[in-house]
């Protein structure tokens, strides 16, 4: 039983593996391709992904970004490191002529600014309504003390609004990140907080430059634009139509098991049925939760034992979102007695069952697919740890 987003093309190349691993013991192996049949598909074509048609095709090397997409890409990447503008303006070379007697640097200067800011008027009054006033504070001092603070201003020849709005822009980034931070603890802590408008901290960053001394010539320079661009967003947005086309099984599986995943374990069901002799059900990622919750639902005595790898069942179970069984409820009589888990810890979609779920026996089985995070989580079949502790339970 194949996981979320699989179709005829990966499964047969799964399955040769499989079937070469097990057949040298003896073993026959049925295949079982629910996706082709019981998977998500895009029934009107594809017309509810904004403008699909037009970027379905390969798009250019190099993708025109527009204004709108540069701002987004900047705060994506302040999102994730705060201090990413004033490190990169660091090695950026900004020094003219040697030292200057009776002039202050540019690092005493805006240091000494920001020593002496009021957060007084409208600027209070924007920081109170971007939800950060309980944490501006941290975040002024997180920024004035770090190191890539002072690296960027000591080699600049003088204060200019590049420096300013990066400064003005690391400090909203700062205290935003101190504020989710909040959030970490909470039961109902959200992916990124609801309370913060893009326009409303576009407008703190306005009122921050201003306090730090303006823009030059009335111009807003933004030079960061042009350093880093977010490659998500950039090569996304003009493949979204092609990238949808091949990879929304993924999620939309995911999305019609939960809603409506009867037909699926039904297929699973008419398989198991049409072998002979004893089953081993072995399963992938979302095919796991499906097995699991076909085998809570009926009673199928010749399955005599159940091998998930990188599944989800146990997390779905624990939180209490399994279809087949509310949390606390343990396996019925009927279950399998024997179940077998292999996990990787760097697969972060792969879950521990033992201990979490009561009733049969159950091993957890840790090994190594020697990948990174996603490819861990599609690299079972490749790793001989998994075929020596598989045939070790067929014994």
């Amino acid at each position: 039983m194949h996981g979320t987003g699989v179709r005829r093309q990966s499964y047969e190349e799964s399955l040769a593996r499989v079937i070469y691993e097990l057949k040298r013991d003896g073993t026959d192996v049925v295949p079982c391709l629910w996706g082709e049949e019981c998977g998500v598909k895009l029934h009107k074509g594809g017309i509810s992904i904004p403008d699909f048609d037009s970027t379905r095709a390969p798009a250019p090397l190099i993708d025109p970004m527009t204004e709108e997409d540069r701002e987004a890409s900047v705060w994506a990447a302040l999102y994730e490191d705060p201090l990413l503008e004033l490190r990169l303006l660091s090695v950026n070379p900004q020094q003219t002529g040697g030292f200057m007697p009776n002039r202050q640097t540019a690092y005493q200067e805006l240091d000494a600014i920001l020593r002496q800011l009021r957060i007084e008027g409208a600027l209070a009054d924007q920081i109170g309504r971007c939800g950060l006033a309980g944490v501006w504070t941290d975040a002024m001092r997180a920024i004035t003390t770090s190191r890539e603070f002072r690296d960027a201003l000591t080699g600049a020849a003088s204060v200019t609004t590049e420096l300013r709005q990066a400064v003005a822009k690391s400090l909203v980034a700062q205290a935003l990140s101190l504020r989710q931070a909040q959030f970490d603890d909470a039961a109902d802590w959200p992916d990124w907080p609801d309370w913060i408008a893009g326009g409303d901290r576009d407008r703190l960053v306005e009122l921050l430059l201003d306090a730090l001394g303006g823009a030059d010539r009335g111009l807003v320079g933004d030079a960061f634009k042009k350093l880093i661009a977010h490659a998500v967003t950039r090569y996304v947005r003009p493949r979204r139509g092609r990238l949808s086309e091949t990879s929304f099984a993924a999620a939309g599986d995911i999305l019609l098991y939960q809603a409506r995943g009867q037909a699926i374990r039904d297929f699973i069901r008419a398989t198991i049925e049409a072998c002979q002799g004893e089953v081993v059900l072995l399963a992938h990622s979302l095919g796991g939760i499906a097995c699991v919750d076909l085998l809570v639902e009926c009673p199928l005595p010749r399955v005599k034992l159940l091998i998930t790898a990188g599944s989800q069942a146990p997390l779905l179970y624990e939180m209490g979102a399994l279809v087949s069984r509310p949390f606390g409820e343990p396996l019925p009589p009927h279950f399998p007695k024997r179940w077998i888990n292999l996990y990787d810890p760097r697969d972060f979609l792969s879950y521990l069952a033992r201990g979490v779920f009561s009733g049969p026996e159950i091993k957890d089985i840790r090994v190594n697919n020697r990948q990174p995070f996603p490819q861990s989580h599609s690299a079972y079949w490749r790793n001989d740890q998994v075929w020596d502790a598989i045939r070790e339970e067929l014994k």
